[in-house]
């Protein structure tokens, strides 16, 4: 499982992701962002491999939560 934060100091969370995706990577990747999307956004990422879109500020229990569900899936 790769956890990325959108805004990173040198490159974008983004940027990473389509490395890895360059890569064949076929693991779960989970974004951690201050930003809001819509549901038609975070449809459309899923569509495109993301496994999941998390909004800060979150509960760090949710966040376990959330990534037991991915690991375990």
């Amino acid at each position: 499982m790769v956890i990325l934060d959108v805004m990173l100091p040198d490159i974008s969370g983004w940027d990473i992701y389509e490395r890895l995706k360059e890569t064949s990577y076929e693991g779960e990747v989970v974004f951690l962002t201050i930003m809001s999307a819509s549901e038609m956004d975070i449809t459309k990422l899923k569509e495109d491999g993301v496994s999941d879109y998390i909004t800060k500020p979150f509960e760090n229990r949710d966040f376990v939560k959330r990534v037991n569900v991915l690991l375990h899936e």
